[in-house]
């Protein structure tokens, strides 16, 4: 088994970024910390073999099943590789993805100790704030913090816009905002994931379409599973591939339903109702109906002077 360079600092602060932006829980958490000790003890070896019950007492979870179904949770959201063994003797393998690549490029040409790249880094983030203040343009690198911004490295959407090969990414991202109705984030690792997509003969359009046969298979309705569909899940070439053999059309934007238990009283209802351009045809079902439609407009008219 070969053993890796692992900038453990640095991997990390990206796991821990990666476990704010992914819908797990403490059990997930607990898991991952465990096999991360087992993988540092052996100096980051490309392949770690596991035992259940020693990873079990590690990581405090008393339920084989809980353990299992955390082990598969992790591969799904790009933690890790889990290839179960059969052999009771055998111990499981698990390969650990690393996340310390963002700014090894970085830390290569800028840091030459520990200390030195924290200091390093320090003065990076300073400078991104110098540099986002004095409008400086992105590729232009002539300082380290210039570096950082050419390189991609925490990108926001507003400077990402600023960049044509985001442009697909920033679609898929927010198509999923929208119909999982929760905050995704623009991380570097995605744009790499869209690229190798891209370059196999994807386009944005059918990653959309997956994502949304995705998002109305009937195991990802589960409330347990719903976490599973996730930029980093979709992008993977085997889910893609999957999921866009599903067939299907993304469904047209339709307007919302103005429902009556979402307003306090009928006035609030129909003001409501008129202002999303409702017909007076459909407004009118009693008598009563004539005098809610004319308090509401002059509610309306109030509000507009």
């Amino acid at each position: 088994m070969a053993k890796q360079q692992v900038n453990y600092i640095l991997h990390l602060k990206n796991v821990n970024q990666k476990f704010y932006d992914s819908d797990i829980n403490p059990n997930h958490i607990s898991l991952y910390n465990a096999l991360f000790q087992l993988w540092n003890n052996c100096g980051f070896e490309d392949r770690l073999s596991i035992n259940r019950n020693d990873v079990m007492l590690l990581s405090k979870i008393g339920s084989p099943n809980t353990y299992v179904k955390c082990l598969r949770d992790l591969e799904n959201l790009g933690f890790i590789n889990y290839f179960p063994s059969k052999n009771p003797i055998k111990g499981s393998i698990v390969n650990m993805v690393k996340f310390d690549t963002s700014l090894d490029i970085v830390l290569t040409k800028f840091c030459t100790s520990t200390d030195t790249c924290l200091d390093t880094l320090s003065k990076q983030e300073n400078l991104l704030t110098n540099k986002q203040e004095n409008n400086i343009n992105v590729g232009q690198a002539t300082t380290a913090k210039d570096f950082i911004d050419s390189t991609g490295i925490m990108p926001e959407k507003q400077k990402m816009n600023t960049l044509p090969e985001n442009i697909g990414l920033i679609e898929i991202v927010d198509y999923l905002k929208k119909i999982k109705n929760k905050n995704f984030k623009y991380l570097p690792k995605l744009q790499s994931q869209l690229n190798a997509r891209i370059k196999e003969g994807y386009t944005v359009s059918e990653i959309k379409l997956a994502s949304w046969n995705c998002f109305n298979n009937s195991f990802h309705k589960l409330p347990e599973n719903s976490h599973f569909l996730t930029p980093e899940f979709i992008l993977t070439s085997k889910n893609l591939e999957k999921y866009l053999n599903v067939g299907g059309v993304i469904p047209e934007d339709k307007p919302k339903q103005i429902e009556k238990k979402d307003y306090p009283n009928m006035i609030d209802w129909y003001v409501a109702r008129i202002e999303a351009g409702e017909s007076e045809k459909t407004l009118v079902t009693s008598d009563q109906s004539f005098d809610w439609i004319n308090q509401a407009n002059e509610i309306i008219r109030c509000k507009t002077k």
